[in-house]
């Protein structure tokens, strides 16, 4: 599920930098739940990737594997699996430390 609004966005957990065989690439509808939990793991883990925008209904859909739903793909394959055990698999992937709300973070010295 998602986080409570008010943490949205504002979660950070360390991580390391996908190698280039490991490229991300989001594709979805913006509204589409399973592309919310998706970008905001995206986001906590601050993973590059590239959105591909897919309306629903859209003619695009269904031109090539993965375009037919919300998909996640790394290194071009379409990673298998509902959301939250693609979400899972990103967190343990690529996490290098626990998640931290980023107002309470410790400031630099």
């Amino acid at each position: 599920a998602l986080n409570p609004w008010s943490a949205a966005g504002v979660m950070l957990t360390p991580s390391r930098e996908p190698g280039p065989d490991e490229a991300l690439e989001l594709r979805g509808h913006e509204a589409c739940p399973a592309a919310r939990i998706l970008r905001e793991a995206l986001c906590t883990l601050q993973l590059p990737y590239r959105m591909v925008p897919i309306a629903e209904g859209s003619r695009n859909v269904g031109r090539s594997p993965g375009d037919d739903r919300t998909a996640l793909r790394m290194g071009g394959e379409v990673v298998p699996g509902a959301a939250a055990d693609v979400r899972r698999m990103l967190f343990d992937r690529f996490a290098v430390g626990p998640t931290v709300s980023y107002f309470h973070m410790e400031p630099e010295a």
